[in-house]
């Protein structure tokens, strides 16, 4: 899994001390991002 700039921080922020499950919480953020508007249908 590729870490954006963006995720940079929220890394940083959401250090759950094992990489394992801190890469788990970051993939599961970047797929849950609903633009403004969007249905949650669309994501799940």
């Amino acid at each position: 899994m590729l870490v954006r700039n963006s995720d940079s921080d929220c890394q940083t922020k959401c250090n759950f001390g094992d990489k394992r499950l801190t890469d788990r919480a970051l993939y599961i953020q970047d797929h849950l991002r609903v633009k403004y508007g969007q249905p949650l249908s669309k994501v799940f």
